[in-house]
């Protein structure tokens, strides 16, 4: 009876319910990578062991011009952080991609701006993308300058879209000079038909001569012809015009009154 009762004992100590003392906990490996491998970086490490059942979060930080797109891999979707329970060896990647930007070009005057793309990443404008801008004056005007986002005169000039742009490139019309002269005695008003401020490209002039007394307008020469009066020209380039008098010519007749006579050079009838 003893020995029996001793060993209901020993049994009944063998059969409880506590922790092994010698069993240990299990451990998995969570490893991250980046795409691209500059973009940005996670924390914690992107490579850790962990103990079974613990709670971790994954924050993907993106470097300066990226975003942060989402995760692929053993977990997906795109919440950051990523809430996550360490369960078995987890192979994640955090995806980041260029921050995009708008290129917005305007123009003052009449012309155009053509964008020429130097160096991208990628595709698009995206961040860090070096563009030449190209501006072409439309016929009679002339580049000017740049205003907005980008300053100066050079032409074609460089800019790098690091974020949300806005460029104008300025144009005026050319100014052209318009040179008068007289040939004789005389002068030439101007008159201005259609200008808006100088001698501008496609301005209208209006050449009206003016004889001085004893003398006639006969004709137009150099970027004018005709012997129209007044006469319009348009200022499309330098212009040189010449406006020709000559004096007046009057017929003698002379008449007697009485005895006599007037003699008279046979070769000459007309005079000025």
């Amino acid at each position: 009876i003893i020995t029996l009762l001793i060993i209901s004992l020993i049994s009944c100590g063998n059969s409880g319910t506590g922790p092994d003392p010698n069993e240990q906990t299990a451990t998995y490996t969570v490893s991250v990578d980046m795409t691209p491998s500059d973009a940005g970086t996670v924390s914690p490490s992107t490579e850790d062991s962990y103990e079974e059942g613990k709670d971790i979060q994954l924050l993907a930080n993106a470097a300066d011009g990226y975003i942060f797109t989402g995760w692929t891999g053993d977990m997906e979707g795109e919440v950051n952080p990523l809430p996550l329970t360490v369960s078995q060896d987890f192979n994640l990647t955090a995806n980041f991609e260029l921050k995009n930007y708008d290129l917005t070009t305007a123009v003052e005057g009449e012309g155009a701006v053509q964008e020429n793309v130097l160096e991208q990443k990628s595709t698009e404008f995206e961040h860090g993308t070096a563009v030449e801008l190209i501006a072409t004056p439309a016929k009679g005007y002339t580049f000017v300058e740049w205003k907005g986002n980008l300053e100066g005169s050079d032409n074609p000039a460089q800019m790098t879209v690091n974020d949300a742009k806005e460029v104008t490139a300025v144009f005026e019309k050319k100014s052209y000079e318009l040179a008068v002269t007289t040939q004789g005695s005389g002068a030439i008003s101007e008159q201005v038909v259609s200008k808006a401020k100088g001698y501008e490209y496609d301005d209208v002039v209006e050449l009206m001569p003016g004889a001085a007394e004893g003398w006639q307008f006969v004709e137009w020469s150099g970027d004018l012809s005709g012997s129209d009066a007044p006469a319009q020209i348009t200022v499309d380039t330098t212009k040189a015009v010449t406006a020709v008098f000559e004096r007046k010519t009057f017929t003698l007749d002379p008449d007697v009154q009485g005895q006599g006579s007037i003699g008279k050079n046979p070769d000459k009838s007309e005079y000025t």
